[in-house]
Parts: C-alpha cells; structure tokens; sequence
C-alpha cells in the first residue's frame, strides 16, 4: 500500500518502513507516543545534535523545506531557553502534521505532536511573505513543542499523577496555556519568525 510508519515508540524489530514491534514502558508511556500509519512525506533535521522529523500526511502544495527550516530554528530557540547546555531532555522529537481542507489543532506529547492544520495555511513555494495562516501554523508548532516541556515535564501537582478514570478539573489552565502562548509567540520572534 505504500504507508509507513511513524512514532517515537522504542522500536524491538522493525522493517524498513517501520512496521514490527515497539515497546512501551507503560500504559502511560503507550499513550503518550501517537503511531502514524500512512502515505506521508518525512523530513528530517538535526537541533542542537538531537535528531528530529517532520511527518505530513494529507493533500497539499506547499514549501516543505521552508516549513522544516523554520520549525528547525523554533527548537533551536525553545531549547536555547530551557537548557543552557544545550541539550534537550529527549533522545528525538517527531511532528506528526495532517494537513486537511480545514482545521486547526495540536496535542502535545512527550516528545512529540500531532498537528492539524488547514492546507490553505502552509508557505506557497517561491512567496517568502508569511501569511497569517502560516504564521498560525508555526505559533501552533512552537506551542506543542514548547509543552514537551511545561505540561509533559514541567507538571503541575495536581496532576501528579494522572488519574485517567475520572475528569481532572483545574483553575490554573491560565498558567498553562496561557504562559505557553506567550512563550510560542516570543521564541517565534527571537527565531526571526
């Protein structure tokens, strides 16, 4: 069929397009490492000696190579400000993004994202404006990569540990996200953004 496979999971024996048998620590662990099994295009990239990929899946004409050469200065600058030394608390980072007619999204996992963004919103190859829509895009990634750290990382108390039996209800969501749009706008502007 063409369909790869894409995910952070620990592989235990894979085949060369990534179909076999991984490993998760945990229930948590499982959850927490979305699998993409599709026709979609990789890209990868290096940050600061950290391999990292770039997943897409949908239809679309776009500047790919535009999209990972920003996304690749965005970790450079999330990583910059959460180590000093450099190096980022995870061994690879993977951008899962589905491109569709509509939509707008992300969920942030420990060392990776599922994205969604709407086809209309992606850089047009040969145009180096950036639209609001790109620009929305790119806030979007520096948002869910920035959560590798504050949410998946950096946990608030209340959440330790997660209970997946029941709702957990909170007053601090203005903490949450509200520290992280701040943060994925201001390190989009020290990237160049």
């Amino acid at each position: 069929t063409g369909a790869n496979v894409a995910t952070t999971l620990p592989p235990l024996m894979i085949d060369e397009r990534g179909f076999g048998r991984y490993r998760a620590a945990d229930y948590d662990a499982l959850i927490d490492h979305p699998v993409e099994i599709s026709k979609h295009e990789r890209f990868e990239f290096d940050v600061r000696g950290v391999p990292h990929a770039l997943v897409v899946t949908g239809a679309y004409k776009a500047d790919l190579a535009r999209i990972v050469r920003d996304t690749q200065k965005v970790c450079a600058e999330h990583i910059a400000m959460f180590h000093r030394d450099g190096t980022p608390p995870f061994a690879q980072y993977l951008f899962l993004l589905s491109v569709l007619p509509e939509g707008y999204g992300g969920l942030e996992h420990r060392d990776s994202t599922s994205l969604v963004c709407a086809a209309a919103d992606l850089p047009v190859a040969g145009d180096p404006a950036i639209s609001e829509g790109y620009l929305g895009l790119l806030s979007l990634i520096s948002n869910e990569y920035f959560q590798a750290w504050k949410v998946k990382r950096i946990r608030p108390k209340s959440f330790v540990p997660y209970d997946l039996t029941r709702e957990a209800f909170t007053t601090q969501l203005w903490i949450y996200e509200g520290f992280t749009s701040y943060y994925d706008d201001l390190l989009l502007r020290r990237a160049g953004l």
